[in-house]
């Protein structure tokens, strides 16, 4: 962008757990189940403290490596498939939306001034997909990207960068300061930061004291197109 002009918003991304679907805890007992078989156990304040944030792949290497345990891709891989088959079983079951995600997106959706709307995760894609589904939320986000297609997670920007250049498929042209993230973990904030985009934390994960963020929130519901905009008309 040339020195001097002020981006304006063109586009929001979303992370998907923990910001939009309220399923960590979900994410946490399949970790368990599949890790029963190899007698490790997280704890919840373990989990939150140590592994939300990484996808699956890297989730299970670190959980491994912790317990001391030898780490091999045959291994992850079962752990994987092992965890993604009671995933899918859990969310079926429950799965609840955060408040104020809706109307967030109709309210950034809405024209005139409508801006697009992605999702950069850490989840799979089927789980993704499965849980928008499942709540309704199908086709409101012209561009998803999940673990599963990118080769480095978060913290790594690849996952934020990714949703960015596809989005430019409906915002040609579309450039990282034209876009806020909205997260809930470190990892995830820290991949927005790399990538060149403003940051919104919401507090469903973290306590704000511990997010390092352009903009802490609440909820999603403190959230309105203008409040997004303002992050990239006022420059960071």
């Amino acid at each position: 962008m040339a020195a001097g002009l002020m981006a304006t918003l063109r586009a929001v991304i979303f992370d998907f757990d923990g910001v939009i679907a309220d399923d960590e805890r979900l994410h946490l007992a399949g970790f368990r189940q599949a890790l029963a078989s190899h007698g490790i156990e997280i704890s919840e304040a373990e989990y939150f403290a140590r592994y939300v944030g990484y996808d699956d792949h890297d989730g299970f290497v670190e959980m491994l490596r912790d317990h001391g345990r030898e780490v091999d891709e045959k291994t992850i891989s079962d752990l994987m498939r092992r965890k993604a088959r009671a995933f899918r079983e859990l969310v079926r079951e429950r799965v609840t939306i955060y408040p104020g995600v809706r109307r967030l997106l109709d309210d950034l959706r809405r024209p005139p001034g409508a801006v697009a709307t992605g999702i950069g995760s850490g989840a799979l894609r089927g789980e993704v997909e499965l849980v928008l589904s499942i709540a309704g939320l199908s086709g409101l986000f012209d561009a998803i990207v999940c673990a599963d297609e990118v080769e480095r997670s978060k913290p790594d920007p690849q996952t934020y960068l990714r949703v960015v250049e596809r989005l430019s498929a409906v915002c040609p042209g579309l450039m990282p300061s034209e876009c806020v993230v909205i997260e809930d973990t470190h990892a995830g904030l820290q991949a927005a930061r790399r990538a060149g985009i403003a940051t919104i934390a919401v507090t469903n994960s973290y306590p704000a004291a511990e997010l390092d963020a352009d903009l802490v929130v609440g909820s999603l519901e403190e959230l309105s197109r203008e409040r997004c905009r303002s992050l990239v008309s006022e420059g960071r």
